[in-house]
């Protein structure tokens, strides 16, 4: 910003020196420049929130310093830096006009050519390929190394990666560059190269974008980012040479809580994968430590012991996982749950709709459709007077994966019928015809398991 290489200090003296205006036109551009290279340091990491409003900041600040004299020593700084911060919010037309003024009232080539490149990436958005390929061709041909060519490479490695396959060797170059010659561009190409590397089927490119990655300490601010991508790689390419592109991963600047906390998302894209002894290994390697990732590492795999569970006897298992993490506010409230859970399981021995609503409390709290059904058809197996029978069954043919089991429910369901013959008001419903006698079912029902809730 500074021209003809004045110091900071005599740039304002001399600002003062020719009047306020100039001074006060001079802060303005000056406090611009430094919301914006904020702006680029929230965005280059995802922080989107902290992002616009730098940029807002950035607007209002060069605008108004702009409006102040537009005719003035610093109105080119000021609409360039307008035209960037609108072009990062996706304001293109606000931006293409800022940007065209500046590029027109430009004294340096650094605007002038810098404009030219941020232009070219409007056209690039507004799918103009040939329009954005003739700005950077101008503009990059002028810039001498800096922020600007590195934005200009940053543009044409997109554009790149968008047309014919035979040019990606330039893309990933331009990547290159982009990373060298500007700074916030370094994370930003590091994910490009992953994505590219997806879009492109290459293997080897995204699994050199994860190790960028994983190589730059701010990198960590997109390891969310990361984890959708690594969990898209794993589709395409299976878990081990997913699980390959993270062997720097121990010796990644990262701190150890953001280290932990991809294994955690690893161990979600194996488990997805259906990799679960590889996917529980991982969790259980990041629950063996402590502190507050451990925790989480705990409570995730009690979720999966309850999402897996057939056996009623899980309830144990997950209080041993969670009781050394009691203090943490998620972990003490799955601990009530399943609490809850096992003493509806020993109403049950007195009363069979114990088991109905630990089956209800399965499905809905826990998260546990295996243990649920198993025990809805506990529920109508072991009473056969009660009216709630047909909606233990549909509630258990809701959670049945089997074909043969379903074919078994609707049948039993078929044959249920209540004394005089009727159909069960359960059965007519789901058949959309008339139900007489289901509000009072329900509300018997509701009566019952708030009873059973009484301690």
């Amino acid at each position: 910003m500074i021209r003809g290489g004045a110091p900071l200090g005599v740039a304002v003296l001399l600002a003062g020196l020719v009047g306020m205006p100039g001074c006060v036109y001079y802060n303005a551009i000056y406090n611009a420049e430094s919301a914006f290279r904020a702006g680029e340091s929230a965005w280059s990491l995802g922080q989107d929130s902290t992002a616009t409003l730098r940029y807002d900041e950035v607007v209002r600040r060069a605008g108004a310093g702009y409006r102040s004299d537009p005719d003035g020593e610093w109105a080119d700084e000021a609409l360039y830096l307008m035209g960037r911060a609108h072009l990062r919010q996706g304001n293109l037309t606000a931006a293409e006009a800022a940007l065209g003024q500046a590029r027109s009232a430009a004294t340096t080539p650094e605007v002038r050519q810098g404009a030219g490149v941020y232009l070219a990436e409007i056209h690039r958005l507004r799918g103009d390929r040939i329009g954005a390929f003739r700005l950077l061709n101008e503009a990059m041909a002028a810039l001498p190394p800096g922020p600007e060519l590195g934005q200009g490479h940053w543009v044409r490695a997109h554009l790149l990666l968008d047309g014919p396959e035979q040019l990606l060797g330039t893309a990933w170059w331009d990547l290159d560059r982009a990373a060298e010659l500007g700074p916030t561009l370094r994370v930003p190409a590091a994910l490009t190269r992953v994505r590219g590397g997806l879009r492109h089927r290459e293997p080897a490119r995204a699994g050199e974008g994860v190790r960028r990655l994983l190589a730059h300490r701010d990198g960590a601010a997109r390891r969310d980012t990361l984890e959708v991508l690594l969990g898209q790689a794993a589709e395409l390419w299976g878990v081990e040479t997913t699980v390959g592109f993270l062997a720097g991963l121990p010796r990644s600047p990262w701190s150890g809580d953001d280290r932990a906390r991809l294994r955690l998302g690893l161990a979600g894209v194996l488990r997805a994968q259906g990799q679960r002894a590889a996917a529980t290994a991982a969790v259980d390697g990041v629950a063996e430590g402590a502190g507050e990732v451990a925790a989480e590492a705990r409570i995730l795999r009690a979720r999966w012991l309850l999402a897996d569970a057939a056996d009623p006897g899980v309830a144990q298992s997950v209080d041993a996982l969670l009781l050394p993490v009691e203090e943490v506010p998620e972990a003490a409230a799955l601990l009530a749950s399943t609490t809850r859970f096992m003493d509806l399981l020993d109403r049950g021995t007195t009363d069979p709709l114990g088991l109905f609503a630990a089956a209800e409390h399965a499905r809905d709290v826990l998260g546990s459709p295996e243990l649920a059904r198993g025990l809805f058809l506990a529920y109508a197996n072991g009473v056969h007077g009660q009216p709630w029978v047909p909606k233990a069954l549909m509630a258990a043919l809701e959670l049945s994966p089997d074909a043969a089991e379903r074919t078994w429910i609707r049948d039993r369901l078929e044959r249920r019928r209540l004394e005089g013959g009727r159909g069960s008001p359960y059965v007519l419903a789901a058949r959309g015809r008339p139900a007489p006698g289901l509000d009072a079912l329900e509300a018997e029902l509701a009566r019952r398991l708030q009873e059973l809730s009484t301690p």
